[in-house]
């Protein structure tokens, strides 16, 4: 793990983010929030993401869970797969997606640059929101996500 990477690690073991849903007055309204704003992100940057039917998705750098969450409520008959690097967010991605009793998703720990290429698995739908910028390697943390797509996949990426 490079310094870049563990520092950042270390930020969110101590400061998970997003943090919005664990630390809502109402969680049901606040998921509701977080859902819809996921929505509108998907039909802004393409309407056809919106009808499109994921059977896996990834989801890189999923903190604690409220993209993933959101994805699977977008996309309930897809299996997601949400991965990070911070056991703390990890634990509160797990709460959070027990509270919205969600089925379809699996976290893992896992680094997009040392331990996501050593998968061979390929996804329908890979989405990562805020997340490369922090890599060691941005442009080979890309090329990584890149080669999890399948044939006829799709990958949104955002960056702050």
């Amino acid at each position: 793990m490079t310094n870049l990477e563990y520092n950042v690690r270390k930020c969110y073991e101590t400061a998970p983010f997003p943090d919005n849903l664990r630390n809502a007055k109402n969680f049901e309204i606040e998921l509701k929030r977080t859902v819809n704003w996921i929505t509108l992100n998907l039909k802004f940057l393409s309407p056809e993401l919106l009808i499109f039917k994921p059977r896996t998705i990834l989801c890189a750098g999923c903190g604690t869970g409220e993209e993933a969450i959101s994805l699977a409520k977008i996309y309930p008959k897809s299996k997601i797969t949400a991965i990070d690097i911070s056991n703390t967010s990890l634990l509160i991605a797990k709460q959070n997606t027990k509270k919205a009793k969600v089925k379809n998703i699996i976290l893992k720990k896992c680094s997009i640059i040392e331990d996501l290429p050593k998968l061979k698995k390929q996804y329908d739908f890979v989405y990562s929101a805020g997340v490369i910028h922090h890599l060691s390697d941005p442009k080979l943390g890309f090329e990584i996500l890149r080669t999890k797509i399948n044939k006829n996949g799709k990958m949104v990426i955002m960056l702050y």
